[in-house]
């Protein structure tokens, strides 16, 4: 099996509104929504100078009448492709579940946060309470995490689709400046301020097979050499021997 890592350039996709006919929630990808919050997104010509990509690995055993990523090989290389991104920037994320079976704000501040002493805020939901019959939502937890622990993300939240991954990655804590944004209207200029503040900003796939990934700082080929393109082709391709 010959596998490669992709990165290719969406912008032009994904500011062209009209693709998304009235489903505005999942312009962007859905970056940088947040649950139960309405999509203000009317102007894409805010979001011109920046740059949307999207991530994923394509091996040779797809079927190409679809072009579907395999999720199990984007998840054991995952570590290594955002930890490459990352270079020496700050991680911040924001996981979400449906069911907080699967992620619990509460029990992460308590048993993996606060124990290593890191930066975290909890929101409160922006829209009014959610059906008295529905679980109740602790809101949106947005938390620093080390980039030596990329494992436990796949490991524990891998978990497509009840539970959605984002992250910011930036030189020093950003999670201050979202907070700020965090109450601002939904719309493309927020959107903007955020990727001003941040190195870029990412949001895993809905099958966990690929990430969106949005930056005003680095354009294509600062990203290959970030990720050692070649050098990651070839471990990819070892690996695949290997199987």
């Amino acid at each position: 099996m010959a596998a490669e890592l992709i990165v290719e350039d969406v912008r032009e996709r994904v500011l062209n509104y009209a693709l998304f006919g009235g489903d505005r929630h999942n312009l962007l990808q859905g970056f940088f929504h947040f649950p139960r919050t309405e999509r203000g997104f009317q102007s894409p010509g805010l979001l011109s100078d920046c740059r949307f990509y999207d991530i994923s690995i394509k091996d040779s055993s797809e079927d190409p009448t679809t072009n579907i990523r395999d999720p199990a090989v984007f998840e054991t290389f995952f570590p290594t492709i955002l930890s490459r991104l990352l270079g020496a920037a700050r991680l911040t994320l924001f996981v979400k579940a449906f069911d907080r079976d699967y992620f619990n704000e509460l029990e992460t501040i308590e048993h993996s946060l606060a124990t290593r002493s890191l930066n975290y805020v909890l929101f409160a939901n922006l829209s009014g309470p959610a059906h008295p019959r529905n679980p109740v939502d602790f809101g949106n937890l947005l938390f620093e995490w080390s980039k030596d622990n990329l494992g436990h993300v796949v490991e524990q939240w891998f978990m497509s689709p009840t539970v959605t991954i984002e992250g910011y990655a930036s030189h020093s804590s950003a999670i201050s400046a979202i907070a700020r944004l965090y109450f601002e209207p939904d719309t493309e200029e927020r959107v903007r301020q955020l990727l001003r503040i941040i190195e870029f900003g990412f949001r895993l796939w809905r099958d966990n097979n690929g990430l969106f990934l949005a930056t005003d700082k680095l354009d294509a080929d600062a990203l290959k050499r970030r990720l050692a393109l070649d050098d990651l082709n070839r471990e990819l391709n070892r690996d695949a021997r290997r199987d």
